[in-house]
């Protein structure tokens, strides 16, 4: 059944209606953002009501397609860092917007979460691309420096 229509039934059933949608959207991905948007500007209220409201659902979608994590499971790994850096042990904040907001840091081949760090060491860690060898080369590079 459908409103839509006249008649009050579907042109065709759901899960192909669904299927021509999605193959629409993958289509026309500019098209359908530049409504989506024009649709958010034009309903501000209602779009911040419904982030505020739903704030946690995005963010466990956000975790768990990123890194297979829950956002109970980053709590509680956040929880067990005591709220701190597992690298500079420095203070971080979940859902933070400055340089101590907590990062995720995964092995980017696995996939598999190591820790919760700063923004500073993950860029660090990004930076030496995540390579034992680098990172050695660093540390006898600074001890050098030291003499």
């Amino acid at each position: 059944k459908s409103k839509n229509n006249k008649d009050g039934f579907r042109s065709s059933c759901i899960k192909c209606e669904s299927k021509s949608n999605r193959e629409y959207r993958l289509k026309n991905k500019e098209k359908v953002l530049l409504v989506m948007k024009r649709w958010r500007d034009n309903h501000r209220e209602y779009t911040k009501d419904y982030n505020r409201m739903h704030r946690d659902e995005g963010k466990n979608r956000h975790y768990m397609n990123s890194y297979g994590l829950s956002l109970e499971s980053l709590r509680l790994m956040y929880k067990a860092q005591e709220g701190r850096c597992s690298l500079c042990r420095d203070k971080i904040v979940l859902g933070g917007k400055n340089g101590n907001s907590v990062v995720v840091d995964h092995d980017h081949i696995t996939n598999v979460v190591r820790s919760l760090l700063c923004s500073s060491c993950n860029k660090g860690l990004g930076n030496f691309k995540d390579d034992i060898n680098i990172l050695q080369k660093a540390i006898k590079y600074l001890k050098n420096s030291l003499r």
